[in-house]
């Protein structure tokens, strides 16, 4: 059974791809995580924030590297990989993946536009059948 959370960054001045990375260190230990980008700059960018995201640890990822514990691709996740973060900025229709269960994590930023594009998605997953989680950050 699919899984989707949306987190909503409410109060906190958090970027997305801040919180991407927080949820990417408290997850990579226990899941695989896939990273979705909708294009090679916005991929290229998150690899330099997340190799300097903890001085203290080290996440241990890469561009298409389907053996990595955390991949991040302009492709659609790989059926080995439970964890899913989706910056694309578009829903994923993921009753169309080669995946039995799949986590898809949703980061909506604090802006207007971000909220909108989450409400449409949002509906979008509700017709796929699946009611979305909401955490707010």
């Amino acid at each position: 059974m699919h899984k989707i959370s949306f987190y909503l960054i409410e109060k906190k001045p958090q970027r997305q791809v801040d919180l991407a990375c927080r949820l990417c260190q408290q997850i990579y230990k226990k899941h695989r995580i896939w990273l979705y980008f909708a294009d090679q700059q916005a991929c290229e960018e998150f690899d330099l924030q997340l190799w300097q995201f903890d001085q203290s640890s080290f996440i241990g990822h890469g561009i298409d590297q389907q053996d990595a514990q955390i991949c991040l691709s302009l492709t659609p996740p790989n059926p080995t990989f439970e964890v899913c973060i989706n910056l694309s900025g578009q829903p994923m229709n993921i009753t169309e993946l080669p995946h039995s269960a799949l986590h898809l994590i949703e980061i909506v930023g604090n802006n207007e536009q971000d909220k909108q594009l989450a409400r449409e998605a949002f509906k979008f997953y509700r017709k796929l059948g699946i009611e979305p989680n909401v955490h707010k950050i």
